[in-house]
C-alpha cells in the first residue's frame, strides 16, 4: 500500500499497517485507538497527539524526523527505533514503561 485512509473508521481501536510503502498516515480524531503498528513504511512524520487512549505505538524502521506523542497519557510502550529522529519528548506519557528509541540520530 502507498496510500491508506482510515478517516472513515473513527471507532478503530487497533491498526496494523506495517510493511507497506506509506508516506503519510493520519490518525487524528481516532480517540478510541489503543494500538498502532505502522512499522516498516516510509513515514517521515507521525502525530498521535489526538489519540489519548493509545497504549502501544510501534513505528520502527520508517524515516521519521518528527514524532508527536504529547497528550498520550495511557501510552505504556513506545518503540521508534530505526528512524531519523533527533529529539523525542515523551514527558507527557506518564504511564510509559517500555521505550525503544535506538538507531536514530
Amino acid at each position: 500500500l502507498t496510500n491508506f485512509n482510515v478517516s472513515s473508521y473513527p471507532t478503530l481501536s487497533e491498526l496494523d499497517c506495517g510493511g507497506n510503502q506509506l508516506t503519510n498516515l493520519n490518525v487524528s480524531g481516532h480517540r478510541a485507538l489503543t494500538k498502532l503498528f505502522c512499522h516498516e513504511n516510509k513515514l517521515t512524520t507521525l502525530d498521535v497527539s489526538d489519540c489519548a487512549s493509545l497504549i502501544e505505538l510501534y513505528c520502527v524502521t520508517n524515516q521519521l524526523t518528527s514524532l508527536e506523542v504529547s497528550n498520550c497519557p495511557a501510552l505504556t510502550e513506545l518503540d521508534c527505533w530505526g528512524n531519523q529522529l533527533t529529539s523525542l519528548d515523551a514527558s507527557s506519557c506518564t504511564a510509559l514503561t517500555v521505550l525503544g528509541c535506538g538507531d536514530n540520530q
